[in-house]
């Protein structure tokens, strides 16, 4: 599944990093992607059941040629990304 994003790489704001942002709201991703994809999501009950990864920005030609020169960056859970827990 691809979600597009218009958001930079690197920040999200100034304040609050692209991995501290999505490690703040991977509940609500992951719900939301368990009811898009349920027989996928659902019968993998556990933390790897899903995995977000982003591309920088304006490089959506490159991830759908799937060209191999495009760097993918795997996302973290709140738990695993320092400070995520405080943003709001």
């Amino acid at each position: 599944m691809h979600i597009n994003s218009s958001t930079n790489h690197n920040t999200c704001t100034k304040d609050v990093s692209l991995e501290q942002a999505v490690a703040r709201q991977w509940p609500l991703i992951e719900q939301h992607a368990r009811r898009l994809r349920p027989i996928e999501l659902y019968s993998k009950k556990g933390r790897d059941a899903l995995q977000i990864w982003t591309a920088p920005g304006d490089s959506e030609l490159n991830v759908a040629y799937n060209r191999p020169n495009t760097q993918f960056q795997k996302m973290k859970r709140a738990d695993e990304i320092p400070g995520a827990e405080k943003i709001r």
